[in-house]
């Protein structure tokens, strides 16, 4: 096949980070999921092959090599009768003897090699044979009764690292106050402290060991609305507090590493990230042989540049004769963040989204264009672009979304607000932001002839005018007849409030309110509070009902928060995997004790359950019979016991 045109294509499992690849590269892109990013690259004459797009019936591969791998794309591929040539975000011996079997070709350094830089404890290791600037660390089976001993070498706090990974989900700080979950005799990497800021950088290396390397950014972190880890970043931002001095003294530490590349035959694209202390010294923190998430931001600014871009050099690095230090000279007026969905349960992204570039005019965002510009991007607004469709749910810890902005994020507090009021008002579609909460204003609710009163997810100003089963869906919670609800803000007709048990929603003005309250009548005192047996003779063969909050039906996670509230006064989320989460203490089945939580799941049908465990049995809202009491033998036959936890 070596007579056949040579084509290079892109992969990605969305278009996100395929935004510029095709300027820098000249590839097709081929991506699994659908995302109203296509028009887009579509109108600007890239050519890009969507799975989710041609085959919307068919599932959808949730990994690169499944995606290549499928039937339906790889005869699409063999189709164009070229010889290809892969760009992975992230390579694999699978997909290599995958495009080997086709005579085809992978674009990266040999994955082995690939692996060994990734790891924590390897790197670490050639680092300190080659004299490269990383903290001072050793690598020990994890024990916790060695904490001490590591807090008096290390300081407090140190570091803890896992071997492979990326550094947001596998890297901890221990301190003599808050020691980290770690598997007991892990093998870890433990190192100190560095007191200062984090930067990364993208950079190729050439067949002769000559280096690339692009502009330099500064990591953003700890913004826990948008990542969960403690030190996952959120994105990247221009890095503009780096001086003549800072710049130069980070080339000769990026020099270091030329030695140790060398020896290991790495030739490609990696990601490296570093940080500057306090003392103005550089360290070398880790080394990711792969692309990277600024890898679109490369692209951009790398196809304003006379110089060939770094994606391209990736491709032939044989081309690379030389040293090149792009950041000496070029600075990222661009930065990006990533949204991730923290939550520990599904979340449906706002079907009214639409990636494009968003301006704040008189208080209020517009969507001013489809189109993605970030060339003529101005401080004040922000483009928007979605992994997925709008409307579709994204899983726990998965990217839905990435925002490119122009400026400095961390200098610039007016930014920083921007970015969190984008994120309330427009992503996540709430008309009241957080901090315009009112203060300290209280009501009771007065219903005339005690009927229901529910807590809807909209501000729908006569729910009578709703449709019984869309009505069903909107119910948030239900409110008692003179019960005591905070009033966070108003809209449509409509209060925003807020229960005891933090549930918030929306109370139509035409149910009657008496603001003589305060907060002291939020919280219920203990006359209210039910004890085990009353809550069950109120509750009992209450019908199951999804989504349901009352006595006219109720769900089985609605059913466990209702019951730690009234008996326990303890204020639980309402969804059973926020449930799982918070609490902390796993337990066996057989130590279950009055209180405990049960997470089942149904061995007929794939769905999750939750119940109380009260006296040798197990008090739940069932699917089937609704609210009953099993026990553990009886709901074995229905349900497989995932795990038992406690409150403590």
């Amino acid at each position: 096949m070596s007579h056949l045109e040579t084509q290079r294509v892109y992969v990605s499992l969305d278009l996100r980070r395929s935004l510029w690849v095709a300027e820098a590269t000249g590839a097709l892109i081929v991506c699994a999921y659908s995302s109203d990013l296509i028009h887009q690259f579509r109108k600007k004459g890239i050519e890009v092959w969507c799975f989710e797009e041609e085959y919307p019936e068919a599932v959808v591969p949730r990994s690169t090599f499944l995606l290549l791998s499928r039937a339906l794309t790889l005869n699409m591929l063999q189709d164009r009768k070229k010889t290809l040539e892969f760009i992975v975000f992230k390579p694999s011996n699978k997909i290599k003897r995958w495009a080997e079997k086709q005579g085809w070709k992978l674009l990266s350094a040999d994955v082995s090699t690939c692996r060994e830089l990734e790891d924590k404890v390897t790197f670490a290791e050639l680092a300190v044979k080659w004299e490269v600037p990383i903290p001072s660390y050793e690598t020990v089976l994890w024990s916790s009764s060695d904490v001490p001993d590591y807090l008096q070498k290390y300081g407090d706090p140190f570091i803890v690292q896992g071997r492979m990974g990326h550094a947001g989900n596998c890297t901890f700080q221990c301190s003599s106050d808050s020691q980290p979950e770690i598997l007991e005799g892990a093998r870890v990497k433990i190192s100190k402290k560095i007191v200062g800021h984090t930067y990364t950088l993208n950079m190729v290396v050439g067949e002769s060991g000559s280096i690339v390397v692009g502009p330099v950014w500064r990591q953003l972190m700890d913004v826990p609305e948008w990542n969960s880890f403690a030190f996952g970043t959120i994105g990247v931002g221009p890095a503009t507090d780096l001086n003549d001095q800072h710049l130069l003294t980070l080339k000769e530490a990026l020099l270091s590493l030329k030695p140790l590349l060398k020896e290991s035959g790495f030739k490609g694209f990696l990601g490296v990230d570093c940080m500057l202390d306090q003392e103005g010294k550089w360290w070398i923190i880790e080394c990711n042989p792969r692309l990277t998430a600024s890898i679109s931001l490369e692209c951009f600014i790398d196809s304003a540049q006379p110089e060939t871009a770094l994606l391209a050099l990736h491709a032939e690095p044989e081309l690379i004769k030389s040293d090149r230090f792009d950041f000496l000279n070029t600075s990222a007026g661009f930065g990006q963040i990533i949204l991730r969905n923290p939550q520990p349960r599904n979340w449906k992204t706002p079907k009214t989204l639409k990636s494009g570039t968003y301006s704040i005019e008189d208080g209020q965002w517009q969507l001013v264009s489809r189109e993605v510009d970030a060339q003529h991007l101005k401080t004040d607004q922000l483009v928007l672009l979605l992994s997925r469709p709008p409307g579709t749910a994204i899983e726990p810890g998965s990217d839905y979304a990435t925002i490119l902005f122009a400026g400095d994020a961390y200098h610039q507090e007016q930014l920083k607000d921007l970015f969190m009021d984008f994120y309330e008002r427009v992503v996540l579609g709430r008309v009241i932001r957080s901090q315009d909460f009112w203060k300290d204003r209280f009501a009771f609710v007065k219903t005339a002839d005690h009927s229901p009163i529910f807590l809807l997810r909209k501000a729908i100003q006569d729910p009578r005018d709703t449709g019984k089963e869309l009505l069903k869906k909107l119910i948030q919670a239900e409110v008692e007849t003179d019960e005591c609800i905070q009033l966070l803000g108003e809209h449509n007709d409509c209060w925003l409030v807020k229960k005891h048990d933090e549930s918030i929603g929306w109370l139509p003005k035409s149910v009657s309110i008496d603001q003589n309250a305060s907060h002291k009548d939020l919280i219920k005192g203990e006359s209210l509070r039910l004890s085990a047996q009353e809550f069950w003779e109120k509750w009992q063969g209450t019908p199951y009902q999804l989504g349901g909050v009352s006595i006219a039906g109720i769900d089985c996670s609605a059913f466990v928060q209702k019951f730690y509230w009234d008996v326990l006064q303890m204020a639980l989320p309402k969804y059973s995997q926020d449930q799982r989460a918070a609490a902390k203490l796993v337990i066996q089945k057989e130590e279950l004790q009055n209180n405990d939580l049960v997470f089942m799941h149904s061995k007929e049908q794939n769905y999750d359950h939750v119940g109380v465990f009260r006296d040798d049995l197990i008090w739940h809202s069932s699917l089937e019979s609704g609210v009953v009491q099993q026990s553990i033998a009886d709901i074995q036959k229905k349900y497989s016991i995932e795990e038992c936890k406690r409150f403590c």
